[in-house]
């Protein structure tokens, strides 16, 4: 939520509710990209190039 609408929901009285489905939304896409991308790669070289001991 931006700056404008943020000024408009605060007259309308419906900040509190937009502002809990914005930071709902955040979370949500925090969970999504758990992963870092070192990690990742990490995953991807390992399974192109397995150790000894999963041979």
């Amino acid at each position: 939520m931006n700056v404008e609408e943020s000024m408009a929901a605060y007259r309308d009285g419906t900040f509190e509710t937009k502002a809990k489905d914005s930071a709902q939304r955040r979370l949500t896409a925090k969970d999504r990209t758990t992963k870092s991308s070192v990690q990742k790669g990490r995953d991807l070289y390992q399974s192109m190039y397995p150790t000894k001991k999963e041979q």
